[in-house]
Formats: C-alpha cells, sequence, structure tokens
C-alpha cells in the first residue's frame, strides 16, 4: 500500500474575487458618473460676461503714505503685548488684569487696575501708528490684482483687535482725566478704522470691522455721558461722524474681491487653499464653482449697496440671491435667480455620500465642491454692512441724545425732536428694517436713561430685548449724563 498524497488544488477565494471586482465596478461608474457630470455641466452652465469692470477694480492701487492699512501693519508690530507688563512687575496678577481690562471697556478708567494702566501707557507708539493710519482717507490690504494668492486668514487680525481694544482704553482714560476732545478723538479714529477695514475687504476683513465699530460705540456712549464732556464736544463728535459715515465702504467691494479669489482658484484647480486632486477636477465641479460665481456676484451686486428696504425680495433657496429688479433695463449678465439656483447645484455632496463607503477621504474632497459652501455665503456682505450701520447709526442718535439733555435736561420723548431743535437734520432709518426710523424709548424713571434699538437681521422688533442666542435686537442703552447707573466696584 502506498503513502502517496496528493496536494489540493489551489482555489482563489469566492469572497475576494467578488470583492475584488465590486471594487472596479463601482470605480468605473464613479469615473462614468463623474465624467457624465463634468460634460453635463460644461454644456448648461450659462455663460455671461464679467458680472463688472473687473479690469478697472484690479488696477485699484494705493501708495503707502496714503493707505491706512500701511500704518495698521506698523501698529500691530509695535503692540507691546501684556506679557512684558507682567515681566516687569511680577506682582502683578494675570486673572486681575483680564477683569480689569473689560470692566475698563464696558464701565470706564475707574476700573483700571494698575498693570491695565502701565500697559496702556507702554504702548504710546503703538496709539501713535494707528492714529495715522485712521487719518487716511482709503485703505487696501493687499494690491487687488493678488486677490487670487492671498490667504485671507494670513494677517495678525486679533493682535489688531489688541491694538484697537488698547486705543480704546487710551480713550477711557482721557475721558476721565478731563481731555474730552483727545479722548474723542480714540473713539472717532476707531471707527475710521473699522470703516477702512470694509474697503476692497475680505470677508473675515469685514467682520473685524464691524466689531471694531461695535466696540468704539459702546466707549464712545460711555464718553458722551460723563460731565466733562459739554456741548461743543458733542456737536464736534457729531460732525465727525458725518465723516465717518461718508467714508466710502460698499458691500459690493467684498463680493467682488470674492469673485476674484474664486475664479482665480477654480481655473488652477484649488478650493480653499489646497489644491484639488485631479480626479476631482476632471469632473468639472472645481471649474463650475469659478463660472457659477460670477452669475451669483452679478445678481448680488445689484442690490448689495442699498439700503436693506430698498433691496428687491430674496429668491428662496440656498444663495439668498435677489428677485430681479422690474425697474431696471435688461441686463445681460443678469439671469432669473431660479436659473442660477438651478446652474450653480450639483451633485457633489450625494456623490460624496455614496463615495464615502468607498474612501472617505476622496469623499470628503467632492464634498467640497458643494456650491453651497462657497457660493452659499456670499449674501452675507449686505447682512455685515447692514449691521455696522445699525451700531453708527445707534451712535450717532445717542450722543445726539447726551446734547439734548445737556440742553433740556431731559432726554425728549421722541426722536423727531432732535429734528425739531436742530440738533440732527434728520433720524436714521433702521437699518435692518423696512424703512422705519430708529427705535427708541425713553425709560421711567428718568434715571434710567434711554434705550436706542435696531431690529436684528429676522427683521423682527423685540421692544428692545437684548440679542440672546441670536435672537433680539441690536440694543444700545444711553444714560443719564453724570449719573452713575453702572454696576460698583
Amino acid at each position: 500500500m502506498s503513502d502517496v498524497h496528493t496536494l489540493p488544488t489551489p482555489i482563489s477565494s469566492p469572497p475576494r474575487s467578488r470583492r475584488r471586482r465590486r471594487a472596479i465596478v463601482a470605480v468605473i461608474l464613479l469615473a462614468i458618473v463623474c465624467v457624465g457630470c463634468w460634460a453635463y455641466r460644461q454644456f448648461t452652465t450659462p455663460e455671461i460676461p464679467e458680472p463688472f469692470d473687473v479690469a478697472g477694480y484690479v488696477a485699484y492701487t494705493l501708495p503707502d503714505e496714503k493707505n491706512a492699512f500701511a500704518y495698521y501693519r506698523r501698529a500691530v508690530a509695535a503692540l507691546v503685548k501684556e506679557d512684558a507688563v507682567f515681566a516687569a512687575n511680577p506682582s502683578f496678577k494675570r486673572d486681575e488684569f483680564w477683569e480689569s481690562w473689560h470692566a475698563t471697556a464696558e464701565k470706564g478708567w475707574d476700573y483700571a487696575v494698575p498693570s491695565v494702566r502701565q500697559w496702556v501707557k507702554l504702548n504710546g507708539p503703538m496709539l501713535a501708528e494707528l492714529k495715522r493710519g485712521a487719518g487716511c482717507a482709503e485703505s487696501l490690504e493687499f494690491p487687488v490684482a493678488d486677490a487670487a494668492n492671498e490667504d485671507f486668514l494670513s494677517f495678525e487680525w486679533g493682535t489688531l483687535q489688541t491694538c484697537i481694544r488698547v486705543q480704546t482704553l487710551e480713550g477711557l482714560r482721557l475721558t476721565a482725566e478731563r481731555h474730552p476732545e483727545e479722548a474723542w478723538s480714540c473713539f472717532r479714529d476707531s471707527l475710521r478704522t473699522s470703516r477702512h477695514l470694509a474697503m476692497h475687504a475680505s470677508p473675515i476683513q469685514t467682520m473685524f470691522g464691524v466689531v471694531f465699530g461695535e466696540q468704539a460705540a459702546q466707549a464712545a456712549v460711555v464718553w458722551a455721558a460723563e460731565p466733562s464732556v459739554g456741548p461743543a464736544d458733542l456737536r464736534r463728535a457729531i460732525h465727525d461722524l458725518g465723516t465717518v459715515e461718508a467714508m466710502r465702504a460698499p458691500a459690493s467691494d467684498q463680493l467682488k474681491l470674492e469673485y476674484l479669489w474664486l475664479r482665480a482658484n477654480a481655473t488652477r484647480g484649488t478650493l480653499g487653499l489646497s489644491p484639488t486632486p485631479s480626479w476631482v477636477r476632471a469632473t468639472g465641479y472645481p471649474a463650475q464653482i469659478g463660472q457659477n460665481a460670477g452669475l451669483v456676484v452679478a445678481n448680488l451686486i445689484t442690490q448689495a449697496d442699498r439700503p436693506k428696504y430698498e433691496r428687491t425680495a430674496i429668491h428662496p433657496g440656498e444663495l439668498h440671491l435677489y428677485e430681479l429688479d422690474p425697474a431696471t433695463p435688461h441686463d445681460p449678465r443678469l439671469l432669473p435667480p431660479a436659473e442660477i439656483e438651478a446652474a450653480a447645484t450639483n451633485s457633489a455632496a450625494a456623490l460624496a455620500k455614496v463615495l464615502r463607503r468607498i474612501s472617505p477621504d476622496s469623499a470628503q474632497q467632492l464634498a467640497y465642491c458643494d456650491p453651497s459652501l462657497l457660493l452659499g455665503g456670499l449674501w452675507q456682505a449686505s447682512q455685515h454692512r447692514d449691521i455696522a450701520q445699525a451700531h453708527r447709526s445707534a451712535l450717532l442718535l445717542a450722543v445726539a441724545l447726551e446734547l439734548y439733555y445737556r440742553e433740556h435736561h431731559e432726554f425728549p420723548a421722541t426722536l423727531n425732536e432732535l429734528v425739531a431743535r436742530g440738533i440732527l437734520p434728520s433720524i436714521p432709518l433702521d437699518p435692518l428694517g423696512t424703512g422705519e426710523p430708529y427705535h427708541y424709548r425713553r425709560e421711567a424713571p428718568a434715571t434710567r436713561g434711554a434705550t436706542l434699538w435696531s431690529v436684528y437681521t429676522d427683521g423682527i422688533d423685540n421692544g428692545g430685548v437684548g440679542l440672546h442666542d441670536g435672537k433680539g435686537d441690536l440694543v444700545l442703552r444711553v444714560p443719564v449724563p453724570g449719573a452713575d447707573n453702572r454696576p460698583k466696584k
């Protein structure tokens, strides 16, 4: 009997073969879908002329000696940070410093502890650079022609915000030491800086400008209520606020800059600041972002610089486009918003959801091509403009009310009395409303002062209830001059 053993014939694993075939089929199907989407979008995306005079916009330049931003860069470099204060005097406590910093900005110089006072004093050279910048009529962060290559987050925006806060503290110091004219110049300069940051501006730059304006307005109200501030100082402030308002900073500037950035990135195959993989570019989605940016911007800039209550209705959809104005002549660059929504909607998000089961990284790359991510926020340029306008209008009215109180020893029953007494030529309309005057209430008892408010972005009047979780009104409290209604230390 033979002990011969026969080896079994190797057989490939059926499950492994099936998985391999499925993967190949999935890749082929995905390739077909991607190429089909690319071809479909290439032939169906409407072609329009440039949405604005791109050549003229890109040609804008500004020499450093006339450019506010050149001085703001120097101010950022010259800032003496709080660490220097603690290094010079180890007995100072950091927690006490930060608590005092915020309390002083809200309530006045009496709340400034020695470490805060020393910090402000050390920053004299930085404040001088801020003042030079605020004195300029115009500002340009970088040449417009370089917009496609710029990282909007590269500038030290947080450091510039710290510089503005130091300037606010300096204004409050001068107020407490009875130098009202010099103190007002600090708040006025912060307001001018906020306007500069809306010129040829990126979204992040514009948002910081809104914050700077709000901070300056709150501090200026503290200034206006001080007994050392007389009628002449308040009239000067009203005049200066008119010059600040006249500074050119249209919301359409931001839209134009964003368009150049999106178009250039789409052309070179990048979304955000990261190169797009070749297979994603083959789908045509990145190019579609650039093409449809023109459609969206052409629509938005027709209304962006108008007051909210004069704009046309917003068309339902993710892009917040405006309905076409029937009173304006036909423009070949303007398509009905429904057509733009349809053209700017692609299947990137849906395909990414399917692809996520096979390759999560690839799915994420494809999902970034969803137009709503890069085009869906362009409409907010007008919203930033409206919010900034609301803060400036509230400050103008607050200063006018303080002047009225100096002359009549009470706040008026209605804002119309400011016009009747020759303090203001007219009452500003609520920038976020539907065309109604700014909202006002004289509080009772009289020691509680007065309240000014604008409705917020939802357009709902909450009767002067402040914002909470994104709901409520933009509220500014106007104190009785000389009355200490602030919380005690």
